[in-house]
């Protein structure tokens, strides 16, 4: 949450990811999350975050932690 707001991302790039981090904190707190659906918040994450050089670091993490490395 903290690159949001000192990432310098425009309103509606801020507002898609705060929708996705609370997407994907639903997801966390089921008994039986949809991996598949965890995946793809992550990966539009990364994307979101590769776009500003104040993410881009923090976006490769999130893909090779989808990737399994």
């Amino acid at each position: 949450k903290m690159t949001i707001t000192e990432g310098g991302f425009d309103y509606k790039q801020a507002e898609e990811l705060v929708i996705d981090i609370k997407t994907l904190e639903i997801q966390l707190l089921s008994n039986r999350p949809k991996t598949a659906i965890v995946r793809e918040i992550l990966k539009s994450a990364a994307n979101l975050l590769a776009e500003r050089e104040s993410g881009v670091a923090l976006g490769e993490h999130i893909r090779q932690a989808i990737a399994g490395r």
